[in-house]
């Protein structure tokens, strides 16, 4: 047996990495962090961990294992603590109550220029073309088309319910099908 005093200045301590160093490149890319900090308010004086390394460690936690937000402290515990934006010892500040005041700043924040910001980051990161807008109300596969379950029928199609389809220069193109 080693004695405590012989074994020196190391400490062994294991972590679980799972998905998120991956999860973690992808998150980076985008600057999750950066725009986290721009648009969701920090909070008083009194917090001790900020809203937007909260919801950083919320958006990991959907992405890996989806665990309810009374279970997070215990869930962020067994992870490597940089690999979900926390410094050592930070995952014990994850209880229910922050994580819902962090929820709450996040809805108090400007969403729309947040999800803005993400988006474009995404597009301009990944390079996705947008120059093909998606058709909106068509079903890749007739058949697979969601059941309209009063009617024992296939639902009807987005485009069946907006009324006609105007052309850019404001003229209609066509009828609605009813």
């Amino acid at each position: 047996m080693i004695d405590p005093e012989q074994a020196g200045p190391f400490e062994l301590r294991s972590s679980q990495l799972g998905a998120l160093p991956l999860i973690d490149q992808f998150l980076a890319r985008v600057d999750l962090a950066g725009v986290l900090e721009r648009h969701v308010p920090a909070g008083d004086g009194r917090t001790t961990l900020p809203a937007a390394t909260a919801v950083g460690v919320l958006v990991r936690n959907l992405c890996v294992a989806r665990e309810p937000i009374y279970g997070l402290a215990g869930w962020a515990a067994v992870f490597e603590p940089r690999l979900l934006g926390l410094a050592p010892g930070e995952a014990a500040l994850l209880n229910d109550d922050k994580v819902g005041r962090a929820l709450d700043a996040l809805l108090d924040s400007d969403r729309s220029s947040l999800l803005t910001e993400l988006v474009l980051a995404a597009v301009r990161e990944f390079q996705i073309d947008c120059s093909q807008p998606h058709r909106r109300g068509r079903w890749p596969l007739r058949d697979r088309a969601p059941q309209d379950p009063a009617r024992g029928r296939p639902a009807a199609r987005l485009d069946d319910h907006c009324g006609p389809a105007v052309h850019r220069g404001g003229a209609p193109t066509g009828q609605a099908r009813r």
